[in-house]
């Protein structure tokens, strides 16, 4: 704690006082947008489940919520008709 994260979060610029847990949704974010294995992170941040983890931790961007509205969108969609 003292050698690894107090000197980040002062690097950082963060004031207010950080810990361990500060960081689980931003490493739990990180993994999962990584597409590391949910019981992996699970196991990581020592959960009992992998629903408290996900449901505690995880964090969505909003680009990738984006980007699966699409996907639905463009798999729904009737075919275009091409134009000469």
């Amino acid at each position: 704690m003292r050698y690894h994260i107090k000197p980040m979060v002062k690097t950082l610029g963060i004031e207010k006082c950080a810990g361990w847990h500060t960081l689980r949704s931003p490493f739990t974010s990180l993994l999962t947008d990584n597409t590391e294995n949910v019981k992996v992170v699970q196991q990581l941040l020592r959960q009992a489940s992998v629903l408290m983890t996900m449901d505690a931790h995880a964090q969505v961007k909003m680009q990738d919520k984006r980007r699966a509205q699409l996907r639905v969108v463009e798999e729904t969609r009737p075919p275009q008709k091409k134009t000469a």
